[in-house]
């Protein structure tokens, strides 16, 4: 896989579904010659059998082989210059642009602590190609939401370490909404709320995460937390905004 390039004539989208485009226009696939672009979005360069086999495991290696260069030809005859499947590789051909390659690089530099951070890329956040239930994408989405999440966390922390509280408070959302029950996300946007002055709003956030938790996995919030919201937690306040959650 390749990262974008200046002037991609090609666009290939696959987070929140897939979208190809050619200089601006929509190119409508068949699903089943979808996968292959798909796929090679997914995992970068592929041998052709490896290809074969994880597109068609319940075929035969020559069978599987067979349905592959068909669709290749189809692929090349539609979207000419998608992909490269030379000496028994497959891969996406250079300067095809894939918006998953844009969250990766981001998460890369976010994770690496650039003394410059950057707001995330539009699709962060979206599932990797929705409603499709192949098995060659359950590792890569559960290591694409890790991914995200830590990346959000890392770029809310570098934006509150630079007085940024309006991009902190951004990346904390975006990470409570990718994992509603993560702690350590809850934990960054009440600290936004506190930095901002609007303890109000700190009580209020905390309340109703200390509810989610203890209503959907039975637990109370980590001692962290407790510490952070105990000099704001007074029993009048407690106990107004524990009624407030239940209404």
């Amino acid at each position: 896989m390749v990262a974008k390039r200046p002037g991609s004539s090609i666009e290939l989208r696959v987070l929140g579904g897939f979208r190809l485009s050619r200089c601006g226009h929509a190119v409508t696939l068949r699903l089943g010659v979808q996968r292959i672009p798909a796929l090679l979005a997914v995992h970068g360069r592929v041998d052709r059998r490896d290809l074969a086999g994880k597109l068609w495991p319940e075929l035969t290696q020559d069978r599987a082989l067979s349905n592959l260069r068909t669709i290749l030809w189809r692929l090349r005859s539609v979207v000419p210059g998608l992909v490269s499947d030379g000496m028994g590789i497959c891969e996406l051909s250079e300067g095809v642009h894939v918006d998953l390659m844009d969250v990766q690089q981001w998460g890369e530099r976010s994770m690496a602590g650039s003394s410059d951070p950057q707001m995330p890329p539009g699709p962060i956040g979206l599932m990797l190609l929705p409603g499709w239930d192949e098995s060659w994408l359950t590792e890569p989405r559960e290591a694409l939401r890790l991914t995200v999440l830590h990346s959000l966390e890392a770029a809310c922390l570098r934006f509150l370490f630079s007085g940024r509280l309006a991009e902190a408070s951004l990346c904390a959302r975006k990470a409570v909404t990718v994992d509603p029950l993560r702690e350590s996300a809850h934990r960054l946007l009440l600290e936004v709320h506190l930095r901002q002055g609007n303890q109000a709003e700190a009580i209020r956030h905390f309340a109703k995460y200390r509810t989610a938790l203890r209503e959907e996995v039975g637990v109370a919030p980590g001692v962290t937390m407790l510490a952070m919201m105990a000099p704001l937690m007074t029993p009048e306040a407690d106990a107004r905004n524990t009624t407030q959650t239940h209404i």
